[in-house]
Formats: C-alpha cells, sequence, structure tokens
C-alpha cells in the first residue's frame, strides 16, 4: 500500500510537470508567432500654441486728454521645435478698440484698433542652458521690473544660465535696432544707425522647502542715435523740455540714455497663499542731476479660496523726467516726470484659466511741464488664456 501511494504521488507530480511545461511551450509559440507592435515613429518636430483673449475698459483723465476705451484682444502665440536645438515662435496681437478720446498735444488715449507683431524669432540651443535668439523678439530692459514697456525690436540676444531652474545665475543680453514707430525724414546721424544694448546680471534662488522665490537682477543698457520721431513723441509724452533742441519733427535728444536699472521680487508662500515685495530703481548716467533717476517699490498679496485667487497689489513710483526714453513705455506705465501710486486687485478662477484685474492708477507732475498734467488711470479687464495645442 505505502508503494502505490508513492507511485500515485510520483505519476502525479509527473503529470503536472508535462502540463506545465506544454503550456509555456505554448504560450512561447504564440508570442513568436504574433507581429511585432509598431514603434511609433518620433515627430521631427512638437508644436505648441495658445491663445489669449482680453476684454478691457480703460479711463483716462488729465487736464489735457480724457479717454473712455473699450477693447478687445486676441493674441495667439506659436512655437514649433526641432529636436533638442532649434525653435521658432510667432507671437501676434490683434487690437480692436472703440470709444471717445480728445488729446490737445497728441494721439495717446485713441481706441487703438491693429495688428502687431510682437515676436517672430530663431532660438538656437548652442548647448545646455546657453541659448541664441534672432528676429523681431521682445526686448525688455530690465527682467524682473522696468518702467520701460518691452518693445518688439529688429535684434538679437544671447542668454547663458548657470545652475538649475530653482537656483540659478544667469548672464544675458540684447543688440537691437529700436522702433521709431513711422518713417522719420533723418533716421541716421552722421551715418550711424540707431542702436540699443543692454547687458544683464541676474540671479534666482527657490526654495521648495521654505516656499521662498527671491529674484533680483542689474542692467546696464545704453539708447544711441535715437531718429527725430522718437525725440518728436518723447517731447510731448514726459521726458524734460531741456533734453532736447528743435521741436516736433526737427527735434532731437541733447543728451544720451545710458545707465543702470536694478530691481528685486521676493515671494514667499504661507500655506496656500503666498505674499510679495519687489522694487527697482533706475540712474541715467548721460542726464543732468535731479532729472535722471527713479524708483519704485511695492507689495501683493495671493489669496487662495479653493478655486477662487484673489491678488491685490500697491506700489508708489518716483521717477525723474529723463530715465528713458518716454516713447518707449506705453501710456499707462509712463511715469516719467511723475510720483503716485497704483493699487489693483485680480481674481481669477484656476480651472477656468479666467481673470477679471482691475487697477487704478494716480500720477501727479514732479516739475512743471507745459504739456503734462496730473492723471489718473482706471481700468477694468476681463483676460482668458487657452492651449490651441
Amino acid at each position: 500500500m505505502h508503494f502505490t501511494r508513492e507511485l500515485s504521488k510520483l505519476i502525479l507530480t509527473l503529470t503536472l510537470v508535462l502540463i506545465s511545461t506544454k503550456n509555456v511551450l505554448a504560450q512561447s509559440s504564440l508570442m513568436t508567432t504574433l507581429p511585432t507592435p509598431e514603434v511609433a515613429e518620433e515627430k521631427p518636430h512638437k508644436s505648441t500654441g495658445k491663445v489669449t483673449f482680453s476684454i478691457y475698459s480703460r479711463q483716462t483723465e488729465d487736464a489735457f486728454a480724457r479717454s473712455h476705451q473699450g477693447v478687445t484682444t486676441i493674441s495667439p502665440e506659436f512655437t514649433a521645435r526641432y529636436g533638442q536645438y532649434l525653435t521658432l515662435g510667432l507671437d501676434l496681437a490683434g487690437i480692436f478698440g472703440s470709444g471717445n478720446a480728445s488729446n490737445f498735444w497728441n494721439d495717446d488715449g485713441k481706441a487703438p484698433n491693429s495688428i502687431l507683431l510682437n515676436e517672430a524669432y530663431v532660438k538656437v540651443n548652442v548647448f545646455e542652458g546657453v541659448f541664441i535668439k534672432a528676429g523681431v523678439i521682445k526686448t525688455p530692459l530690465n527682467p524682473v521690473f522696468s518702467i520701460m514697456s518691452p518693445g518688439a525690436f529688429m535684434g538679437t540676444q544671447q542668454e547663458w544660465q548657470i545652475g538649475s531652474d530653482n537656483s540659478n545665475i544667469t548672464l544675458s543680453a540684447f543688440q537691437a535696432i529700436p522702433s521709431s514707430g513711422t518713417v522719420s525724414r533723418r533716421i541716421y546721424d552722421d551715418g550711424t544707425q540707431a542702436y540699443y544694448l543692454t547687458q544683464t546680471l541676474g540671479g534666482k534662488l527657490k526654495s521648495e522647502a521654505f516656499g521662498t522665490e527671491f529674484r533680483v537682477a542689474a542692467t546696464r543698457f545704453q539708447f544711441e542715435n535715437l531718429s527725430n520721431n522718437v525725440a518728436g513723441d518723447s517731447y510731448l509724452s514726459g521726458n524734460s523740455l531741456s533734453a532736447f533742441e528743435g521741436f516736433g519733427k526737427l527735434s532731437r535728444f541733447r543728451h544720451g540714455f545710458m545707465g543702470t536699472e536694478a530691481a528685486f521680487n521676493l515671494k514667499q508662500e504661507i500655506g496656500k497663499h503666498e505674499a510679495c515685495v519687489f522694487a527697482s530703481t533706475i540712474t541715467n548716467d548721460q542726464a543732468p542731476a535731479g532729472k535722471n533717476k527713479g524708483n519704485i517699490v511695492g507689495a501683493c498679496l495671493k489669496v487662495a479660496f479653493g478655486n477662487v485667487l484673489v491678488r491685490p497689489t500697491y506700489s508708489v513710483f518716483d521717477y525723474d523726467a529723463d530715465v528713458t526714453p518716454a516713447a518707449y513705455t506705453t501710456l499707462t506705465g509712463r511715469y516719467h516726470n511723475r510720483e503716485g501710486y497704483r493699487v489693483g486687485i485680480d481674481v481669477e478662477l484656476k480651472k477656468e484659466k479666467l481673470a477679471l484685474k482691475s487697477y487704478y492708477t494716480k500720477m501727479d507732475v514732479k516739475e512743471a511741464n507745459p504739456y503734462l498734467a496730473d492723471r489718473e488711470i482706471y481700468n477694468l479687464a476681463v483676460e482668458a488664456k487657452y492651449d490651441i495645442f
């Protein structure tokens, strides 16, 4: 009986082994007969597209200008990246406005109707952290904060970032031909071309553990050989009258614009919320004392209520007349020869990518100028941002 039981166990064991072996061979045969799945062919380029819609109402009031605008802005932005080294970019803005405006001296406050080219560039990543960009590019002064509005100038940019995205030192430079707006009867001075140069040393330090981000940058800038149109527009827009010779289409700058603008921005997370402080200071070495310096300092909060973000901001400013050419700064940020404050509040719906933005600016003229007056600006806008592809 004992022999029989042992024999039965042996037979059962051999049977199970044979069955298992047969199944393994069958699966192996099936795998060899099934077609190998095709690997998706990698695209030669990666494209992205996004669009920003904005509808705003703006009211500007002073002794010489009154403007009531309703404006819609559609701004599509596209990039196409080829491998790791080459990127093409295009950024447009369609601005369509209506309203009533009167201005004794110039066209400031007129409801805009135009299609603008913000950027059209080729960007080459030489190697990790280093790139060269050329074409029509956004050309700021200081990248952290600046009195000058970023212009769409024809030029080149070089940048070298040392470190990680969170903590780094950045060296960057721009060489550009500043826009003159319209054709000038005398663009050149002694056969030389107008140009704009900047060199910036910046740094960023971000701590995920403490929720702190600190950015700082110092920019050396230079404008030379600016056209008569730039001088003519700036004559009525905020620069001191002693900065010019001639008038209107024949006006020219007596002095140049070369100096330094330094700025910082500090953000601190507090739970789901965030606080920030920022400041900027600028000096034009080629303008006389009393007309060549400016400062701004401000603070902001970001308060989260679930899907809703509320961002109040407040800043005070004090700028002399000749820190930069006034024509290269938009009406709402043209603080030349003015002191005052700006207060605003934004409300954003994160999931919907929709924001309501509002601010009020009070500007008081510092030094008497027959073309300037104390000014107030009210702005209310609805903005939506979406990815196209």
